[in-house]
């Protein structure tokens, strides 16, 4: 089970909490199932705005959608294997995955991977 705060999902506190394919938002009035079968989710990070959730799954997947699950936007496979160290977003259209020696980047609608050799980042968007 992990838990994920998002403050701009609506005028109040929620809370995403991703139990295993399962996310669920729960506020100080209610608990709610969002979203299922959407992967093994291992980390989650909501955009600033509130209008994006990104999550990086199991099976090496970044995935994004709208903020109430309704909606794929983008899914991306990273091929590791390993846990990224952070899953973080880039204003509110983009996000970064990053590994110790390689960092991946996908926006809403379309993917971009950075590969990074120590601190020399290249980056290819498409």
């Amino acid at each position: 089970m992990r838990l994920y705060v998002a403050t701009a999902m609506r005028c109040h506190l929620q809370v995403l909490l991703a139990v295993g394919s399962t996310v669920m938002t729960v506020d100080v009035d209610s608990a709610e199932q969002t979203a299922t079968g959407v992967g093994n989710i291992q980390k989650l990070s909501i955009a600033p705005n509130g209008q994006f959730v990104a999550a990086y799954t199991a099976d090496g997947r970044l995935k994004v959608w709208v903020a109430d699950f309704t909606k794929a936007l983008s899914e991306f496979a990273t091929q590791s294997d390993k846990l990224p160290e952070q899953l973080e977003w880039c204003g509110t259209d983009s996000v970064v995955l990053c590994w110790q020696v390689w960092y991946a980047c996908a926006q809403c609608y379309s993917i971009c991977r950075l590969m990074s050799s120590s601190s020399n980042i290249k980056c290819c968007l498409t």
